[in-house]
Formats: structure tokens, C-alpha cells, sequence
């Protein structure tokens, strides 16, 4: 993956134009943790440090970095962008959120990611730290809770957030407890009706809204689990409509999209300042 200075853009020929000479992102926030955030956020994962430079000069101010797991077992956690991910964002400091997480469970292994993650990018805290990839209620245990509120105590993350693919399942828990700020769910145009008021609700009850995969997660992946529900994203202009339709609803806060090309980047940094209209809802109908 190319890693994209300032200078390489300029002598390519692209512009950097700041975020009031492109219109200026909206911004949301994040539930009860007060943390104010774009509407647009970058997800790292597929990017690298000229990468998330150049999305900050274009405006955007949230930034999540997940680690992947391993491909063999015994499937650990690996880095992202650690190790580049502050460098990207030197300067920046106190006008971006960055965030990260971990799946551990225990105390020690919480504390133990948390401070690698923190010194392999250089940063001493982060924004928001996830809970990653919780699915049940139980998996949210009393040390978990306390591990993570142990370490906002210590100044170390500003919000507690949560992953899950469970939504469902883990709603009822999220909306009466007060310890978790923020919550990162899968929410893109296919929710039906019954996901989008339980989202809502959800928001309701005080916590940031983070959409998970608000394009489906690409389209090779979108065929793979849904490929009639995700089939209008084949049409042009498609991708650009499925990110409008997601920041329509003002209960979500921010809606990260990972890629690691500049000119989708660029794209998606258009597409939400324009309003979703009735073409969009054409072009995403079934």
C-alpha cells in the first residue's frame, strides 16, 4: 500500500483543499460521552499513514483503528496502524478522536493491549476504546467493566465504547446500563424497520451510534452474506447513495468507511454533503 505524503499529492495533481473550501462536514455527538465527531469517519484498517493524513486535511475528525485477528490459530489480535497511527495525526492531536479496542476479557489482558496499543502509536490516551466483537450479554462481565472504567479513570480512553454483530441480543443490556458511552453496530440500508427504531432507541437511552460496514462492507462481501438485499449496490452511485442513507438518521453519529484508495475517499467525502433524496431511495430499492 502506497503511502501518500502531501507533497506525492500535489505532484500528482491532486488538490488538498481545506475542509471550508470543500463545504464543511457535519458534525454529531457521540451519545453521553459529549465527544463531537463528522458525520464521515475513517476506518484505518485498509489505510496507512498518508492515508489518514489526507482524510484529516479533508475534514474528518473521527478515526478508528480495529485489530484484525490473526488468520491461524491461535487467532490473536495483530496491529493496524499502530506504529504510524499518531505520526499520521501529529499536529492534530486535539482536533481528531481516535479510537481502537481489544477482545480481551480479563483485566490484565485488557490493561496489557491497551498500553502496547498506546505506545506502538505513540499516543497517551485514546478517545474511545471498544469492547470488541461482543455478541451476548454475559460476554460484558463485571471485570470487563471494571477493567475499562479503571482505565478512564486513569485518563488512558475518554469513552467506553462496544462492538457487536448481536445488536439485537445485546440491546436491552446497553440501553439500562451507564457505563458504556458508545456503541459500533452494523447499520446500512438493508435494516429493516424493526432494527432501525431498536437503533434508535438505543441512542435514545444516551449512547453513541457508531455505524459498522455503512456501504455493507464492499461489495465482494455484501454478496457473500446478502447478495439479494445488497444487490442495488451494483448500480453506479449506488455506494455514495447507501453512505447518504445511513447519515439520514440523526441518531447516528459518525459512519466510519474503511478503504485504501484515495479517489473512494475523496468520493465519500462528497457524498455526505449532499442530502439523501428520492433518487438515492430509487437507486437502493430492491
Amino acid at each position: 500500500m502506497p503511502c501518500w505524503s502531501r507533497r506525492d499529492l500535489l505532484a500528482a495533481g491532486v488538490g488538498v483543499p481545506t475542509a471550508a473550501a470543500a463545504g464543511e462536514l457535519p458534525k454529531r455527538k457521540l451519545g453521553r460521552s459529549g465527544i463531537e465527531v463528522t458525520a464521515l469517519g475513517y476506518g484505518c484498517e485498509n489505510g496507512d499513514e498518508g492515508m489518514v493524513r489526507r482524510a484529516a486535511e479533508l475534514g474528518i475528525t473521527y478515526f478508528v483503528d480495529v485489530p484484525m485477528l490473526m488468520p491461524d490459530p491461535p487467532r490473536v489480535e495483530r496491529p493496524n496502524g499502530f506504529p504510524w497511527l499518531g505520526a499520521a495525526l501529529r499536529g492534530r492531536r486535539n482536533r481528531v478522536i481516535i479510537s481502537c479496542g481489544t477482545r480481551a476479557n480479563t483485566r490484565d489482558a485488557v490493561f496489557a493491549t491497551l498500553d502496547r496499543q498506546l505506545r506502538e502509536s505513540s499516543l497517551d490516551h485514546f478517545d474511545l476504546w471498544y469492547m470488541l466483537a461482543k455478541q451476548k450479554p454475559e460476554e460484558i462481565t463485571p471485570e470487563l467493566l471494571e477493567a475499562f472504567s479503571e482505565a478512564k479513570r486513569q485518563g488512558k480512553i475518554r469513552a467506553i465504547g462496544v462492538s457487536t454483530h448481536g445488536f439485537p441480543a445485546m440491546a436491552p443490556l446497553l440501553m439500562r446500563q451507564q457505563t458504556i458511552d458508545v456503541v459500533m453496530v452494523s447499520f446500512n440500508f438493508v435494516a429493516g424497520p424493526p432494527v432501525v427504531d431498536l437503533v434508535k432507541a438505543v441512542a435514545e437511552a444516551g449512547l453513541g451510534i457508531v455505524a459498522m460496514k455503512p456501504m455493507g462492507g464492499g461489495l465482494a462481501y455484501a454478496m457473500q452474506v446478502n447478495p439479494q438485499g445488497y444487490a442495488p449496490l451494483k448500480r453506479p452511485g449506488a455506494f455514495a447513495a447507501a453512505l447518504r442513507w445511513v447519515l439520514k438518521h440523526p441518531f447516528v453519529a459518525t459512519a466510519p468507511v474503511r478503504t485504501g484508495k484515495l479517489s473512494e475517499l475523496e468520493e465519500n467525502r462528497r457524498a455526505v454533503t449532499r442530502v439523501f433524496s428520492e433518487a438515492d431511495e430509487k437507486l437502493l430499492a430492491g
